[in-house]
C-alpha cells in the first residue's frame, strides 16, 4: 500500500514520463523539418463531435512515387483548402508527426471539380457474411413435356 503523501507526485511523475515521448518528439520536427514532393491522392476531414462542438481534422495523403506505402499527414483547414485531389505538390511537415507546415502545388490537377466526400455514405450490404450469396438462385425447374 502506498502512503498518500506519495500518490501525487507518484501520478505526476508518471504522466510526465509517459507525456516525453510526444513532447520530444514535437521539439524534434520544429528543429528539422522535411520536404516531401509528390502527388496527392487523398484530402479528407473527419468530424470530431465533442461536446456539442463540431471541430474538424484535416488529413492529405501524399504519393512521393518510391515505395508502395502512402502516409497521411495532418493539416489546418487553411492549407487543406486549396489543393486537390490529384495535383503535384511540396509539403514541409515534421518527419515524425507529420504536421504539415506549408503546402506548395506545383502541378495542379487536370479535373478543379470540387467535391467532399467525407461524409458518411451508407452501404447496402449485409452485416455479417452469412448473408451473401455466392451462386445465383437457380429458376425452378419444371417437368419435361410427355
Amino acid at each position: 500500500m502506498w502512503p498518500d503523501a506519495l500518490l501525487v507526485p507518484a501520478a505526476l511523475v508518471a504522466g510526465a514520463a509517459v507525456a516525453a515521448v510526444p513532447v520530444a518528439y514535437a521539439v524534434s520536427d520544429l528543429g528539422s523539418p522535411a520536404t516531401v514532393e509528390g502527388r496527392i491522392v487523398r484530402l479528407r476531414r473527419f468530424r470530431d463531435s465533442a461536446g456539442g462542438d463540431d471541430k474538424w481534422t484535416y488529413w492529405c495523403a501524399i504519393d512521393e512515387g518510391r515505395s508502395r506505402e502512402v502516409r497521411a499527414m495532418c493539416l489546418s483547414e487553411r492549407m487543406w483548402r486549396p489543393p486537390r485531389e490529384g495535383d503535384l505538390v511540396r509539403v514541409v511537415a515534421g518527419r515524425r508527426l507529420g504536421w504539415i507546415g506549408s503546402v506548395e502545388v506545383i502541378e495542379g490537377s487536370r479535373p478543379r471539380a470540387s467535391y467532399d466526400d467525407t461524409d458518411g455514405h451508407p452501404v447496402d450490404a449485409p452485416e455479417n457474411l452469412g448473408e451473401v450469396r455466392i451462386l445465383p438462385d437457380r429458376p425452378a425447374r419444371t417437368a419435361p413435356p410427355a
